[in-house]
């Protein structure tokens, strides 16, 4: 994805390998590392495609949000060729989308969906991400939330390609030992916040509007 722009940018691009870390550590260091406005989040196991990005950088000019978080495909990548399928599906997360200043969009799901992009300094004024080895997003964009920050959504292209193989969290292939231990950090988080973000769930004048759709 960067390699064309780091041909033409070297002073703009900078490629840092890091070990020993965390994700939430190794994503600390890109965020501080930085001297760019916004971040964004992107797995290694996942693939961008067209422009994810223009439009998103627009929405952020023209928002006060903290994060703005986008739509996705998902593709299955065979383990012998490396090629990818796609399934043809765009997860929307759309029954979620109560309100979009909303804090029941984190508490009711697992993890904030994708992609993800975010003001630095929000990220760095929320502590960074979490230390943890999985679940660092979900956790920060709680922390954001209970700040709050506004996280807003991006519904117009789905140029995310989250990439399904046999190590995926909710993978059918993972032991229940194995998924039960990759989720704890998504939501071990959930519980502690709950009660510090009820006192905005219920002040939030589109709750009783909008509380059936969340399953309240």
């Amino acid at each position: 994805v960067i390699r064309p722009y780091a041909e033409k940018y070297p002073e703009l691009i900078k490629y840092f390998k890091v070990s020993g870390m965390t994700l939430g550590g190794a994503r600390n260091f890109g965020v501080y590392k930085s001297r760019n406005r916004i971040i964004g989040q992107l797995d290694s196991d996942d693939v961008l495609i067209g422009d994810p990005v223009t439009s998103i950088l627009k929405q952020f000019e023209r928002s006060g949000a903290a994060a703005i978080i986008g739509i996705y495909q998902t593709a299955a990548r065979d383990s012998e060729t490396g090629e990818l399928t796609l399934d043809n599906q765009v997860i929307l997360h759309d029954e979620y989308l109560c309100d979009q200043n909303n804090p029941l969009l984190q508490v009711c799901i697992p993890g904030p969906g994708a992609p993800r992009y975010y003001r630095r300094e929000a990220i760095i004024n929320a502590g960074g991400y979490p230390d943890l080895l999985y679940g660092e997003d979900a956790a920060l964009s709680d922390r954001l939330l209970m700040l709050g920050y506004i996280i807003e959504r991006n519904m117009e292209e789905a140029n995310y390609i989250a990439v399904r193989h046999g190590s995926n969290t909710d993978s059918e292939e993972l032991g229940s030992d194995v998924l039960v231990r990759k989720n704890y950090s998504k939501y071990v988080f959930k519980p502690p916040i709950i009660e510090e973000l009820k006192h905005i769930v219920f002040s939030n004048p589109y709750y009783h509007k909008f509380n059936k759709r969340v399953g309240i």
